[in-house]
C-alpha cells in the first residue's frame, strides 16, 4: 500500500526524466487518488456505500484509475508545453539563420 503514491513519482521519473515534471504527476496522482478515496468513504459514512473503501477493494482499483487519468492529463499538458517550447526554439533558430544568411555571416569554417 504504502508503494501505491510513491509508483507515479518513480514511473514519471523514468519516462521524462524531468525530475519537475515527475513531481507533478505524482501531486497530480496523489491528489486524483486522495479525493476519489474521500468521496467513496463519505459516501459510505452517509450510507450509499456500494463501493468497499478497503486499499485491496474496488474502491482502490477505482481511486488508482481517477489518479492515473489525473496523472495522464499531467503527462498530455506537458507534452504540448514541450512541443511549443520545441517549436519556439525552432523558431528561432530559423530567424537567427535567416539574419545571419542576409548579414552575409557563414558559419561554416574558412
Amino acid at each position: 500500500m504504502w508503494l501505491i503514491p510513491i509508483a507515479p513519482f518513480i514511473v514519471g521519473i523514468s519516462t521524462t526524466w524531468s525530475l519537475r515534471e515527475a513531481i507533478r504527476e505524482t501531486v497530480w496522482f496523489n491528489v486524483g487518488y486522495v479525493l476519489t478515496l474521500l468521496v467513496i468513504y463519505m459516501a459510505d459514512v452517509f450510507g450509499y456505500g456500494y463501493i468497499s473503501t478497503s486499499p485491496t477493494g474496488p474502491g482502490a482499483g477505482l481511486g488508482m484509475a481517477v489518479g492515473f487519468g489525473a496523472l495522464a492529463v499531467a503527462r498530455y499538458r506537458w507534452k504540448k508545453e514541450q512541443y511549443a517550447k520545441a517549436v519556439a526554439r525552432a523558431e528561432e533558430q530559423r530567424r537567427l539563420a535567416a539574419e545571419r544568411k542576409r548579414q552575409g555571416i557563414t558559419t561554416a569554417p574558412a
